[in-house]
């Protein structure tokens, strides 16, 4: 049975005795210190929450179960990942390499300025295509070829 309040209990049981017929409500209603009114708003609680509590429970786990267990496997992923960077960072140090650059770092250097100014010449506006006002021009002033 699971914990329950000294109030709870002293409830349950004033209701159990006013179904199974061995108190009457008001008998029940001054043991358990409440109004008539209250004592048939909690009667009839507990009556839903016998009858939800008697419901077929599905099979298997319950989503409640699968994400505890999700949450487990992620905390020990979480320490998984911590310990095979550390060992990482040790094999570096011990190797005497340059650690490779965090995910999302901006890069440095020779190549990534030539990357950057091609990058730039790319996405620059074009102007427009000129093409046929130059036919006309070279058309005016053609030059003589022997």
């Amino acid at each position: 049975m699971t914990a329950a309040s000294e109030k709870a209990r002293k409830h349950a049981a004033g209701i159990l005795a006013v179904l199974s017929g061995e108190k009457t409500t008001v008998e029940a209603t001054r043991d358990m210190e409440v109004s008539l009114p209250r004592y048939y708003q909690l009667e009839a609680r507990a009556i839903e929450g016998l009858v939800a509590a008697l419901e077929p429970r599905s099979r298997g786990r319950r989503p409640e179960d699968l994400l505890r267990a999700e949450l487990k496997e992620r905390e020990r992923l979480a320490r998984e990942v911590a310990r095979l960077s550390a060992l990482l960072r040790a094999a570096h140090r011990s190797l005497g390499v340059k650690p490779p650059a965090a995910p999302g770092a901006k890069p440095t250097g020779r190549k990534t300025r030539r990357a950057r100014r091609a990058i730039r010449r790319l996405t620059r506006p074009v102007p427009p295509f000129q093409g046929e006002e130059r036919e006309e021009k070279s058309d005016a002033v053609a030059p003589a070829t022997v």
